[in-house]
């Protein structure tokens, strides 16, 4: 199969002349040797300027021209074109069947890449950074069609640093009210989402949005009095979002108590365990990497009377694990959490496994601060 796709192909990676100047003014004041400031010019122009398609033995020259297709291939041709001696290649999807055979079925092999020395190379969402390879081809068997047939894998998850790293600070003033910042980092394919999804809305309606949609999802109540949007334009990898913000107090259980929390949930069980029991395997197709840091400031006006849970550490055999924490320092108390599942399949053996950790983790991440006034802080003492 990956001979006749061979084939199929041949002739329709050659260069147009209006390709050739493309490749010419991308590259046009990178030095000679710079090649991967040439690569990294190209992957940019095809990723955000033509529009994905079909068409796997459509002329490169053709989606040149219409700005559609498939642009993996189109990639390819622009790199032979530089004098980079990229290669293609036919990879496996993590969705597709895993039988073990020595025949390359390309109904299994389904997602094409460019590799280009090191680098896995897949155009996906807008700005998506260079080498960021989707979860569904990491560590996949994969055949190389061009310039010659092999076989080998792509890079493996471990290579890739995707995760979320939430920082939030809370100040609780002495009428219950808390003021608190929310500090998001996306780092990797989540970076490359969210960066994607902020380009495409209108400037004037991101801040909307994103008190609308984005933070009275998380904090019930609150009202945002300040944003920092990130440069949307940058090629990193990771994007940062800072979010100011008021809440109304929350009474407690108990006359005068106030209640906080809980915090930044991960809701591990609606990802992925719905199900009480499987029969086939699951899928989980997207690595889960979050760490949590949440500082709350009571002003010594307020003391904790019930915080949550001072230490949890969860595991799975296929390595999840989740690590919580709480601890005092002086008038400010810190609630940190660390959420880790790789991505793989959980065959129905280990499935109650998997539900008895996400369960335990949604319990832990519920947990709720009861504070009640410090009596040496009132008026008088």
């Amino acid at each position: 199969a990956a001979y006749a796709i061979a084939d199929m192909l041949t002739g329709t990676h050659i260069a147009s002349p209006a390709m050739e100047d493309q490749v010419r003014d991308l590259t046009a004041g990178i030095p000679e040797g710079d090649h991967d400031a040439g690569a990294r010019a190209i992957f940019r122009w095809g990723n955000d300027e033509v529009e994905e398609g079909e068409g796997l033995d459509t002329p490169a020259s053709y989606i040149f021209e219409d700005r559609m297709g498939m642009r993996v291939r189109l990639l390819y041709a622009l790199l032979v074109e530089a004098g980079l001696h990229p290669e293609l290649w036919a990879v496996r999807s993590a969705y597709a069947d895993h039988t073990v055979s020595d025949v390359a079925d390309m109904d299994v092999y389904t997602q094409l890449a460019v590799r280009l020395g090191d680098d896995w190379l897949v155009p996906g969402v807008d700005g998506q950074p260079y080498g960021l390879l989707p979860p569904s081809m990491r560590g996949e068997d994969a055949v190389r069609i061009l310039p010659e047939i092999g076989r080998g894998k792509t890079a493996p998850a471990s290579f890739f640093d995707d995760g979320i790293s939430r920082k939030l600070s809370v100040v609780v003033h002495p009428d219950g009210t808390s003021s608190a910042v929310l500090t998001d980092t996306f780092r990797g394919m989540p970076g490359a989402i969210v960066r994607a999804g902020l380009r495409e809305m209108e400037a004037s309606d991101v801040e909307m949005q994103m008190e609308g949609s984005y933070l009275a999802f998380l904090f019930n109540g609150a009202t945002m009095t300040g944003f920092v949007l990130p440069d949307l334009e940058s090629d990193s990898s990771e994007v940062e979002i800072e979010i100011a913000f008021d809440m109304p107090p929350a009474p407690g259980p108990l006359p005068g108590t106030v209640s906080l929390g809980p915090f930044l949930k991960t809701r591990l069980s609606q990802a992925w365990t719905s199900l009480p029991a499987r029969v086939f395997p699951l899928l989980v197709d997207e690595p889960t990497n979050v760490s949590v840091e949440v500082d709350i400031d009571t002003g010594g006006m307020w003391d904790v009377f019930q915080p949550p849970v001072p230490s949890t550490h969860l595991s799975t055999p296929w390595g999840g694990s989740f690590d919580q924490s709480f601890a005092k320092s002086g008038e400010s108390w810190t609630l940190e959490r660390k959420l880790s599942m790789p991505a793989g399949r959980v065959s129905p053996e280990e499935y109650p496994a998997l539900l008895d950790f996400a369960t335990r983790v949604d319990e832990s991440e519920g947990a709720v601060f009861i504070l009640v006034p410090n009596p040496m802080a009132l008026p008088g003492k």
